[in-house]
């Protein structure tokens, strides 16, 4: 069986409307440092690592759903029930 391209060929994933996500990798500061936002918001979220290939290829479908690149995808990336903020500049900006 031939390898299929798992980007041509799968749609987006639909983001739940009913918790905050974020994507964020180990060892990433601008991630630390939006996870910090939200804590300090007392934000609960569900932390997707793209360390992870799952929640890599996850994001990647996700930003070119909105026209991003793969390689101008940085992380994290954050959405609050369902609506995309972006990354940790984003996050900040959202809660002032």
């Amino acid at each position: 069986m031939p390898w299929k391209n798992i980007f041509s060929t799968t749609k987006a994933p639909v983001v739940p409307e009913d918790r905050v996500i974020i994507y964020s990798r180990m060892g990433c500061k601008h991630c630390a440092r939006a996870k910090r936002i939200l804590k300090e918001h007392n934000v609960l979220y569900e932390d997707r690592s793209v360390n992870e290939n799952q929640f890599s290829q996850e994001l990647i479908l996700l930003m070119r759903q909105k026209g991003v690149a793969k390689k101008d995808i940085m992380v994290p990336q954050v959405w609050i029930y369902g609506k995309y903020v972006g990354g940790a500049d984003a996050l900040e900006e959202y809660f002032s």
